[in-house]
């Protein structure tokens, strides 16, 4: 899977992550955990747009697909059915789409989780954000997809939620950095998923659109997923940089890099939201 791409960049960060917990006066890299935090949200904003349209493709292709079981059964017309409610709500997203945003939760809290720790809050503050990664977690529980994050996460979320002190909790969050490398990586590989769905209209027989119009939302839907894919290696990259420093004291060149880095992932994202919006008009 593509995030055996993700697990090797830390692979050949542990021995070096790990020596540093056996270090207790090593500095903590508080502005490249910060700038790794402002990443994260930068990255939401950048695909946000493509989860509301994917949400929206979701409910309609599931509507079709009903309808279409309804047209052979016309007793199902006269029923509801709980479990689809979500396809046609007009408030909240589709299933898919809701675990998509479950898994950044985990990532944006996991970030937000650091930072608290880092500046040294109160162990109050930084167990709530614990809180809502295991609400985020409880959501993805039902997808396969994210089963093997999940059995490595579970374990790290149970001891962080009964840690005493930060530099307790400091320890197990850094055991918890190769899932989050896994996380990001099925993000990636949703990537399919998500242009499937967007372009299911598109699909002959399915609407009556023409050969060309198809065409145009098809290559249109490519952009804005290959958009987000690169985003999410963008932020990888950036998560590695951010694990390397915890490996030694915080300094101008490691600081260097990563803000560049930074800058640049902030600029990507907000260019993947001019796109999108250029693509929708």
């Amino acid at each position: 899977m593509v995030y055996i791409c993700y697990q090797k960049l830390w692979e050949g960060l542990c021995p070096i992550l790990f020596s540093a917990l056996l270090v207790s006066c090593v500095a903590l890299p508080k502005q490249e955990t910060k700038l790794f935090s402002n990443n994260v949200s930068e990255v939401e904003k950048g695909v946000d747009p493509l989860l509301f349209e994917l949400s929206a493709a979701e409910r309609s292709e599931a509507i079709i697909e009903l309808k279409s079981e309804a047209a052979v059964d016309p007793s199902q017309l006269s029923t509801f059915d709980p479990s689809e409610a979500y396809y046609f709500a007009s408030i909240g997203d589709g299933p898919n789409t809701t675990k998509l945003r479950s898994a950044f939760g985990v990532i944006e809290s996991y970030a937000a989780l650091l930072t608290a720790l880092v500046d040294g809050s109160s162990v109050a503050e930084w167990q709530g954000q614990v809180q809502t990664i295991a609400s985020n977690i409880s959501v993805l529980a039902r997808s396969p997809q994210f089963s093997a994050v999940l059995k490595q996460l579970d374990p790290i979320i149970g001891q962080l939620l009964t840690a005493h002190s930060n530099a307790e909790a400091r320890k197990l969050v850094l055991a918890g950095r190769k899932p989050m490398l896994i996380l990001l990586g099925e993000l990636r590989n949703s990537s399919d998923q998500i242009f499937q769905t967007l372009v299911f209209q598109d699909q002959p027989g399915v609407s009556a659109r023409s050969k060309t119009e198809r065409k145009t939302d098809m290559d249109a839907a490519r952009t804005k997923v290959a958009n987000y894919v690169v985003l999410l290696d963008r932020l990888a990259t950036n998560f590695v940089q951010m694990a390397d420093a915890y490996s030694r004291p915080s300094n101008a060149v490691t600081l260097s890099v990563v803000a560049e880095a930074s800058g640049n992932l902030a600029a990507d994202a907000k260019a993947a939201r001019a796109v999108f919006a250029t693509l929708n008009r």
